[in-house]
């Protein structure tokens, strides 16, 4: 692996030297840029203006040119600059305590006279807010907010704060920390999402949209969530999370942190039991038993700090951090509530120099480590069943950006990501057969677990560039841009004791009692997948007077392959020893992807911007998504077993195996559609943005998304002698399930099996392809940003939303049985299946509300303080009551689909709670010298709500066929029981300190 990575290394190094150097990387970068155009009086432009900045790096001058204008880009995010605009005749303009945000713009326009002097900023020379080179929307929180708005340290808790992200839980006080949740943004699912660190993607290349490492927000200078717009740098249309650490500047600094959330601070949780599940024919009469339903803290410890300063000032610098998160919590089990652990350990490493006056470094180290104990815990995982979680994560970066000439920027990155990790069940993975898995009636998982081990590294190489040109009065400033990216995913299933697993659930369907079970016999799986991604970018912002135009193009090449993979013999059933082959897959996802905005600033000051823009996006590769593609046979068999005294073991005397083999896709194997592509996203955005004054910012917004050409896979089937994928034609009405709602209203809904003649084959291979199946997104926001003066900051957004499913025609919904997803119009629902037992979250509002600020008290004053508040409202995720009849037509029919059948007459028609979850802060500042001391008090979940964030949604039902006879049954025993609740009121207490 070390080979690979000095080979990329060098050929970097030989193409920057070809390109005469290195410089700005954009979009996913962890810079920002300043823009200013000198001016006389009557508004003609100021060539030869000297620009000088200074800040936390060596200071740089720039010379305007024949259009006055000058460029400082690569610009570390932070505060501390100031600007000098000198011309001889003029008096000096001087712009004090700018603060860089990642991947934005700073424009500024200064008007010089040789009497007075004037700037275009006002006396206090703010900044605006206000950016006419602005090409993606979303949030951008700056340090003063990762610090004193109250939050968990955990970024996915940030995620709410961005318009249109909606997200699967709920952080009270880290209850949720060291999980990675699952969000949809805009119309965008999960697996669009991407994570990036210092210009470093880390996106999970086997799960799309995670993360491949968690964090200390501490270590960080500035987070943005970008969610669209006509920046080419993304991919993908999902929230693009662009983490930014801090670094060393020319004076020392020392900060500090110790927090502590303790049990005892926690408030009862208040739910009244009549808000639990009642009972009813929905549930076969059983009444909800009094729960403990959010996630309750047991105790939290969060600890570290970070220093960095001048090795050589002007030249050198250093910055490094350490963080701990010792998170103590516990979950929903199975009678009991079941301890979950996790211990968080982050530190990095940072080196910036200045190589020489146009040339700048980064080396950048980052390690990342989880160790959890008790992963998995909930009402179906007890202790024994649960996983302890280990596997750090390191992140290596060397950029270097050089200054060519005063119009041209070249950067250079290469980067290694060295993640994987191990999930061991906490009963063993030893071969003592009394512990073979076995899950019991009512669901419950005991013995052990299967477990789990993978090692995914990645490696990345990118160089980026600027060119600023002009064409008489017209600005250009051409961005281009060519990546690479390589990944690969290894894993190990294993399964514990003789490889068995027990199904008791399918036990009267089968056997000639009530306690012959179906179970199946594994064998380890090993998997090998990898994939190449290259992309090439060209992007051109174009300034004209009041108006801004940025038009773009990307050009993405993603190329999967699988890997030679033995697999072992099963350690019971006669599954011998065999090998997966790899080799192609048989396409390659190529996409292009046009991206044009164009922004009008209207006013004298330019204090109002109407945007608009287009832009293309496409889906990400995973090796999730091919991994079970082609040729890769799981073997497994089945066999009945008898547990006569209940014990939930698989005694070696009541095993009877069945006959032949099922799983084996290595006769029918998983095959593409011809020209598999990825599926594609078109957006359209309107706004308008208005200054209040240059730090107060109002805005409104639309946007509107098509998402088309959905990837499904159609099952084989044999009609007639003949193997063909499935057709809508080959389905036939065989019977309705009916039952009672909830609500008391009954259901009945036509159930559709394959005609007699169509038979699915048993190795169940599939034809993945593209579609007619897509949705259609509509978001209307109004949003507001101050910036922190005059005592107060303030951001907030109200959004709108409508996410449909379109396309769901004949042709591409072969079985007519009602499901999520099958009608359209129906709501999107997106279930989650993140860390943790979410599984009945189905993400869903059509509305949600954000507001957080905070205001300065009395500062001047020895008892001044701050107050600081953090209000996320939104409508509460839908209840999709549903019922199941998957194991009577998997086995009692020839059919072979498992179905679920949607019994509500929308996928929305029942909601949870609407969602209020207010946190607040209340801190005093203590300042000694050079040290600075801040102790405080954060209150979670303050007004102590107990809104219900999931209901079990599988109802019983009865089958009756088309005669009107019933001939079968579905039970559940826990329909519309209480299975979350937001966890209750929390505070917690610690201090700060930093010196310099």
């Amino acid at each position: 692996m070390k080979n690979r990575v000095l080979r990329l290394t060098d050929w970097l190094f030989l193409l920057i030297l070809l390109l005469g150097g290195s410089s700005l990387a954009y979009g996913q970068s962890a810079t920002g840029s300043l823009f200013v155009e000198s001016v006389d009086d009557s508004g003609s432009p100021l060539p030869g203006v000297t620009v000088t900045l200074t800040g936390p790096g060596a200071a740089q001058v720039r010379i305007s040119d024949e259009q006055g204008r000058v460029r400082f880009l690569g610009l570390a995010p932070g505060s501390g600059y100031m600007l000098v605009a000198e011309l001889e005749g003029f008096s000096p303009i001087e712009i004090p305590d700018l603060e860089m945000v990642v991947g934005r713009n700073i424009s500024l326009q200064l008007y010089h006279e040789s009497a007075v002097v004037e700037c275009s900023l006002g006396p206090t020379g703010v900044a605006p807010l206000l950016d006419d080179r602005k090409i993606a929307t979303g949030v951008h929180l700056l340090n003063v907010e990762l610090d004193r708005l109250p939050s968990p340290n955990d970024p996915w808790a940030l995620l709410p704060r961005a318009v249109g992200v909606l997200v699967d839980r709920v952080n009270v006080g880290g209850n949720e920390s060291g999980q990675q949740a699952r969000f949809v943004s805009n119309g965008a699912p999960f697996m669009a999402s991407s994570w990036v660190i210092d210009g470093v993607e880390i996106n999970d290349p086997a799960s799309r949209g995670a993360s491949q490492t968690y964090f200390d927000l501490a270590a960080f200078e500035q987070v943005a969530i970008v969610t669209g717009g006509s920046d080419i740098n993304a991919l993908t249309s999902g929230a693009q999370l662009n983490l930014v650490t801090k670094r060393g500047t020319n004076s020392w600094r020392f900060s500090g942190r110790y927090l502590i959330t303790d049990q005892s601070w926690q408030a009862d949780s208040d739910i009244n039991p009549v808000d639990l599940g009642q009972p009813g024919p929905w549930n076969g009469g059983t009444a909800q038993e009094p729960i403990v339903a959010g996630a309750s803290i047991d105790n939290v410890d969060d600890y570290g700090f970070d220093v960095g300063g001048p090795l050589a000032e002007d030249r050198l610098w250093i910055w490094g951090s350490y963080g701990v998160q010792d998170i103590r919590v516990f979950r929903l089990g199975p009678g009991a509530p079941v301890p979950d652990n996790t211990d968080l350990e982050n530190y990095a490493l940072k080196l910036n120099g200045q190589l020489a006056s146009n040339n700048s470094g980064v080396l950048f180290y980052h390690f990342g480590d989880k160790v959890k104990d008790g992963r998995g815990a909930g009402p179906t995982r007890p202790r024994e069943t649960t996983y302890l979680q280990t596997g750090p994560t390191d992140i290596y970066k060397l950029e270097d950006t050089h200054i060519v000439s005063g119009n041209l920027y070249i950067t250079g990155l290469v980067s290694y990501v060295g993640g994987g990790f191990a999930l061991d069940p906490i009963g063993g993975l030893g071969t003592d057969p009394n512990l073979n898995v076995v899950q019991d009636q009512a669901g419950v998982y005991h013995n052990s677990y299967f477990g789990y081990s993978t090692e995914r590294p990645q490696e990345q190489a990118k160089v980026n560039g600027n060119i600023f040109f002009n064409a008489s009065q017209i600005g250009h400033e051409l961005k281009f841009g060519v990546g690479y990216r390589w990944n690969e995913v290894s894993s190990l299933t294993s399964f514990p004791g003789q490889g068995l697993v027990g199904k008791a659930q399918f036990g009267s369907f089968f056997g000639p009692s009530g306690t012959d079970f179906l179970g199946w016999a594994y064998h380890d799986i090993f998997r090998s997948n990898k994939f190449d991604q290259w992309n090439v970018l060209l992007q051109d912002t174009i300034t004209w007077g009041n108006v801004t135009l940025n038009a773009g193009i990307r050009y993405d090449l993603q190329q999967p392959a699988r890997s030679d993979a033995p697999q072992p013999a099963a350690r019971f059933a006669d599954i011998p020893a065999f090998a997966n082959v790899g080799g192609d897959l048989g396409f390659d996802w190529e996409s292009i992807s046009p991206r044009i905005g164009i922004t009008f600033a209207f006013g004298q000051d330019r204090d109002t911007l109407l945007r608009v823009s287009y832009s293309r996006f496409a889906d990400q590769l995973g090796t999730g998504f091919f991994s079970a593609l082609g040729v890769n046979p799981v073997l497994i068999q089945y066999f009945y077993w008898r547990d006569d005294n209940g014990d939930n073991i698989i005694d070696q005397g009541s095993i009877s195996l069945l006959p032949g083999l099922f799983g084996d896709r290595s006769s029918v194997p998983n095959r593409v559609g011809p020209g598999l592509d990825p599926a594609l996203t078109d957006e359209i955005v309107l706004g308008v943005e208005h200054a209040l004054r240059p730090e107060f910012v109002v805005g409104l917004q639309a946007t509107f998304r098509q998402n088309r050409d959905a990837i499904v896979s159609d099952p084989f089937v044999i009609a007639d002698g003949i193997q063909r994928p499935v057709a809508r034609s080959d389905f036939e009405q065989v019977g309705t399930v009916q039952g009672t709602l909830p609500d008391g209203s009954t259901f009945s809904e036509p159930v559709y099996a394959l005609r007699s003649g169509v038979v699915r084959e048993a190795a169940r291979g599939s034809l993945t392809r593209n579609s007619d199946l897509g949705s259609d997104y509509t978001g209307i926001n109004l949003t507001v940003n101050k910036r922190l003066n005059n005592r107060w900051l303030l951001r907030g957004f109200l959004n709108y939303s409508d996410w449909a499913y379109q396309g769901r025609s004949a042709r591409d919904i072969q079985d007519p049985t009602r499901g999520i997803g099958t009608v359209n119009g129906d709501q999107v629902l997106s279930q989650s299946n993140g860390s943790g037992t979410k599984n009945e979250v189905w993400i869903s509002s059509r509305w949600s509300a954000n507001v957080s600020g905070m205001y300065q008290v009395a500062p001047d004053r020895p008892w001044g303080f701050n107050l600081s508040a953090d209000v996320h409202l939104r409508e509460g995720y839908p209840i999709p009551y549903r019922t199941s009849i998957s194991g009577r037509s998997r086995f009692t029919n020839s059919d072979g689909f498992a179905r679920t059948v949607l019994v509500t007459r929308e996928t929305d028609s029942f909601r949870n709670d609407d969602l209020v979850r207010v946190n607040a802060r209340v801190e005093k500042e203590f300042t000694f010298s050079d040290f600075g001391l801040t102790v405080g008090v954060d209150a979670f979940n303050l007004l102590n709500n107990n809104d219900t964030l999931q209901t079990e949604g599988l109802v019983s039902s009865t089958y009756v066929d088309n005669n009107g006879v019933a001939v079968g049954s579905f039970n559940s025993t826990n329909a519309d029981f209480i299975r979350e609740t937001i966890s209750p009121r929390i505070f917690r207490i610690g201090a700060r300190f930093s010196w310099n």
